[in-house]
């Protein structure tokens, strides 16, 4: 579940935007490149949480050849890639930092491959995703995503979400305070409901919410307002 909650406080960017000033276009100039044959590009920019995603339909016969691609994109840019430092040492052969397969909603397999990058001279994380959701003509099917976004802390989530799953009313009480899903950033700003505002685990909710969004907030006034 943890790893979950992760991902999703990574996607999903939904939000309302801030206004920017326009000298912090420069924090949004990635130019992030799109492998050869990527298709039905989408570019999409989060002004509140600071994020940058661009997604792709692609046809592929390795993946390897696109971590290669995003790899020497990164390293040129000078970001690193802390599990392969770690992991390899520069000796073991190149892979993805991360893969797990599963089956969607229409019963069909899918089968996912991530591996991420740090910048040196900002808190930025660059995460490469790649779903193949088929084979065909010899090729895989996948849609490629990469996101930006700044390195946040969200351990007080994290940490709020193993408290709380020990008795399972917290999460009904949670969701009819926050009218939905309590972990998907989106409900981060929700207006807050007064009725529950004395209950003392919405409370923590809030405290663990607000750590979050401060932490936004303090990059956004550092690196994109000038």
């Amino acid at each position: 579940m943890r790893n979950y909650i992760y991902l999703t406080l990574m996607v999903v960017f939904t939000v309302t935007p801030y206004t920017v000033c326009a000298d912090s276009e420069i924090y949004w100039d990635y130019d992030i490149p799109i492998y050869n044959g990527g298709r039905d590009v989408s570019i999409k920019k989060d002004e509140k949480f600071c994020t940058y995603s661009v997604s792709y339909d692609l046809k592929i016969n390795n993946t390897i050849e696109l971590l290669i691609f995003y790899k020497n994109f990164f390293e040129k840019k000078g970001w690193s890639n802390p599990w392969e430092d770690l992991s390899s040492n520069g000796k073991m052969p190149l892979k993805w930092n991360g893969n797990i397969f599963n089956w969607n909603l229409e019963g069909m397999p899918e089968f996912i491959y991530s591996s991420y990058w740090k910048a040196q001279d900002i808190p930025v994380n660059g995460l490469v995703r790649v779903l193949l959701t088929g084979v065909s003509d010899g090729k895989f099917d996948a849609v490629v995503s990469i996101h930006m976004s700044p390195d946040i802390d969200l351990s007080p989530i994290f940490e709020f979400q193993e408290r709380i799953v020990e008795d399972p009313r917290n999460i009904f009480l949670l969701h009819e305070a926050v009218q939905g899903n309590p972990f998907i950033m989106e409900n981060f700003s929700a207006e807050r409901n007064p009725k529950q505002s004395t209950n003392t685990i919405v409370q923590e909710y809030y405290m663990a919410v607000d750590n979050v969004l401060s932490q936004y907030r303090e990059f956004y006034q550092k690196h994109i307002v000038k």
